[in-house]
């Protein structure tokens, strides 16, 4: 307004040391106007931005778990002191108990507090709040020491890193800890792999044992059910080529008895006519005898039926060798027939044994493995991303009682408590790997509203619970 004022005070100073007209004063009214509209047009975006930056100052410097703030009360040595914000966002003070800070800068607390005290403790309290110590950065990922540094008012991304050594990606013991993680974490997936597979041979054997046509896939979880999938598909075309297999081998075994069985009933009957023609021949030969003492008829009539009689008893002798022969091939297909199964069975409960005993060992083996893989992943959080491509930056933010997750550049300004993770593209953006712990926080309370300190209340101070116990914020 100073400047507005100043610069009106000239153009009517102007105006006055020139001549008088009648274009004088339109002209100067006209030059007045313009500058105005200038004035405006320049400080409106200054003034505009103002706010906007003073509410960013306010919230990066609310109190939070981890602050120390120095609290002066003139003339109460007893109560003055240094205060750490506790876990559930609290200072514990004399007289007045614990006291909810998430919601305050250090003005709104000393405002808060001197209504507080003044409210029947102490008579025109005089307090004053200052922060002693903000809670530390702490930087980890693809960095040389990662680790807790304190921090420092207007710390960007680059002097966090550059207090952590900056980026590590590119060094030789990066490189070396990585190839040492990528064969531990290659074995994992192997092992994996093959215990599932144990897994769905284990499932496919006892459906065949329960003579079902259905393998039942094993849970595995969300992440493994595809691959449990494309195993269990191998192992159900297994069983139903083994499956095809048997019925084959049953439906010849029992073609093949059915036609030893029709062989056996031929060379039976055969048998049963031949000796009957070895008794019509003995008759005839014995008739013949007869009518040869009473020379009826020639010896040589004798002679041919007793040689026809020596071609059937040998036609006999063949037909009972061949009918020997086929029930000893029929006795063999039953065997065959009754093994068929039995021997399936036994192979599939060997197998079944078999599968168990591997199971076992990859179950003993796979939790060693996930450890060590899991000791690596926590030395070198970023192993499993391609360490190549544009620097990738996350923020893990502590804001109203939660964790946010902020992608960030080089240029960004830290605030106190901050988690700054560096990886490669793709790694610090795309979060944290399913085995790679994640940040948490415990649940707590919604942070009360600021108070309007402008406007002095007379009401007693809301009992806080009496149940309030700090609690630990897990890996701030």
């Amino acid at each position: 307004m100073a400047i507005l004022t100043s610069q009106t005070s000239t153009n009517a100073a102007t105006t006055r040391h020139r001549p008088r007209g009648r274009a004088g004063k339109p002209r100067a009214a006209w030059f007045a106007a313009l500058s105005v509209v200038c004035l405006l047009a320049s400080a409106g975006p200054i003034l505009a931005d103002q706010p906007a930056a003073q509410a960013a100052d306010l919230e990066r410097f609310r109190l939070a778990p981890g602050d120390r703030v120095a609290i002066t009360v003139f003339d109460q040595a007893e109560i003055s002191g240094s205060y750490l914000v506790e876990p559930m966002g609290t200072i514990t003070l004399p007289l007045i108990g614990p006291v909810d800070v998430r919601s305050f800068t250090p003005e709104n607390l000393q405002a808060d507090l001197v209504r507080r005290f003044g409210n029947g403790y102490l008579q025109n309290p005089v307090i004053s709040v200052r922060l002693l110590e903000l809670r530390p950065l702490t930087v980890v990922g693809s960095v040389r020491a990662p680790g807790r540094y304190a921090y420092m008012d207007g710390m960007t991304v680059e002097t966090a890193m550059a207090l952590a050594g900056g980026s590590a990606r590119l060094t030789n013991e990066s490189v070396a800890r990585r190839a040492d993680f990528l064969q531990t974490d290659e074995r994992l997936k192997s092992l994996k792999i093959g215990y599932f597979g144990q897994l769905a041979r284990k499932a496919r054997i006892e459906a065949q044992l329960a003579g079902t046509g259905t393998i039942e896939t094993p849970d595995v979880g969300k992440l493994d059910a595809g691959t449990m999938r494309l195993l269990i598909e191998g192992e159900q075309e297994i069983l139903t080529f083994q499956a095809t297999s048997q019925a084959r081998q049953l439906e010849l075994l029992q073609e093949q008895s059915r036609q030893v069985a029709g062989d056996v009933a031929a060379f039976e009957e055969q048998a049963t006519l031949e000796k009957e023609q070895i008794a019509y021949l003995d008759e005839q030969i014995k008739d013949f005898k007869s009518l040869l003492v009473n020379g009826l008829t020639k010896k040589s009539s004798v002679i041919d039926l007793q040689r026809e009689k020596s071609k059937s008893r040998s036609d006999l002798s063949r037909i009972l060798g061949d009918l020997a022969r086929s029930k000893s091939t029929q006795a063999e297909v039953k065997l065959k027939l009754a093994e068929l199964d039995t021997t399936y069975r036994s192979r599939l409960m060997t197998d079944l044994q078999e599968t168990k005993l591997k199971l076992a060992d990859a179950e003993g083996g796979l939790p060693l493995v996930l450890e060590a893989r899991q000791i690596k992943l926590d030395q070198m959080p970023f192993a499993t991303q391609t360490p190549t491509g544009p620097l990738a930056i996350r923020i893990s933010r502590y804001r109203g009682g939660r964790m946010d997750v902020i992608e960030a550049e080089r240029t960004t300004t830290l605030w106190p408590g901050d988690v700054l993770q560096i990886g490669s593209d793709g790694e610090a953006g795309d979060g944290p790997s399913p085995d790679e712990p994640s940040l948490r926080l415990p649940p707590v309370a919604e942070p009360r509203p600021v108070p309007d300190l402008a406007e002095p209340t007379g009401s007693a101070d809301p009992s806080l619970p009496g149940d309030v116990r700090p609690e630990r914020l897990s890996r701030r």
